[in-house]
């Protein structure tokens, strides 16, 4: 296994490296950034992805400067800001990048990972979740966002019996669901099959009942049992603001007349942009968190 490691500018905002990091999907098992002195927020960024294969260098440039142009990202990588390091096989990595993911707290949620030993608390809805960056921990402001709309909708009396979870990621956004809304069905689509394979074992991980969450890998809104299983009283969509938009006649197709929707991935400078491409629906609440959007929507 490899570190690719990429050096970008001090100046570089935190929440474009968070987006940079999808630009090497399918070539990566997680990818995570830090600043080369942690204790100097003027020093520079390293992004770094672990690959399971030595990673071709030209590639990884080409897909990160393909990827940054079309989340309009301002990030232009060079061959020469690349760095390779080998991974020492004989340390468990995923057992050592679990040991930064420590518990924490969404409202009435705790997430915590299987490598986690202490008393769990009696008085939280509990999600094992087990940490993986190119899926999503429940860490990033915008799943947090999410499950905190999820809260507020059950706080309402609201009870969605369909619920559709698209670009499932780690499952939690779907998993939280089941919880809060027992009597839910839920469909969870990714376009990565490996992110499917994470949100199935976490479904069991968390003792879901199988035949509550239905899972498939696919092409968003195209996934044969997208079609099939609506139309949906909830929809939730934690992705990225490009692809919000562009999705938004397929995912109003699949809304039921009184349905709800949550959209999350976005900047709040881009909230307005995607908000206009849902202009049929009527704003319930659009939360800030960081530099992030969460946005809670209603049609009436």
């Amino acid at each position: 296994m490899y570190l690719a490691c990429l050096s970008l500018p001090a100046s570089l905002a935190e929440p474009k490296l968070e987006l940079l990091g999808p630009a090497l999907d399918g070539l990566n098992t997680g990818y995570y950034a830090h600043r080369i002195d942690e204790d100097d927020e003027t020093s520079d960024w390293l992004m770094r992805w672990i690959t399971e294969y030595a990673p071709d260098i030209s590639d990884f440039t080409m897909r990160v400067n393909i990827w940054s142009q079309s989340q309009d990202l301002g990030i232009y990588a060079h061959e020469e800001d690349w760095t390779i390091e080998q991974i020492d096989e004989s340390k468990n990595w995923l057992e050592e990048s679990y040991k930064g993911f420590q518990p924490f707290e969404i409202e009435s949620f705790y997430i915590y990972g299987s490598h986690h030993k202490d008393d769990l608390p009696k008085n939280k809805i509990l999600l094992q979740i087990d940490a993986a960056t190119a899926f999503g921990s429940g860490e990033h402001p915008t799943t947090a966002g999410c499950m905190e709309a999820l809260l507020e909708l059950k706080e309402k009396g609201v009870q969605p019996k369909n619920i559709l979870d698209m670009g499932c990621g780690s499952g939690i956004l779907a998993i939280a669901a089941a919880k809060l809304f027992p009597e839910s069905s839920i469909t969870a689509i990714d376009i990565d099959e490996e992110a499917v394979a994470v949100t199935d074992r976490h479904i069991a991980l968390n003792d879901i009942a199988q035949k509550q969450i239905q899972t498939a890998a696919g092409d968003g809104f195209q996934c044969a049992i997208c079609g099939e299983n609506k139309p949906y009283d909830l929809i939730i969509a934690n992705i990225l603001a490009g692809p919000l938009k562009d999705m938004s006649k397929d995912l109003l197709d699949m809304l039921d007349q009184n349905g709800h929707v949550i959209l999350s991935g976005l900047l709040n400078d881009q909230a307005d942009d995607v908000i206009s491409s849902y202009s049929s629906l009527t704003m319930i609440n659009h939360r800030k968190i960081k530099e992030w959007s969460a946005l809670l929507l209603k049609r009436d």
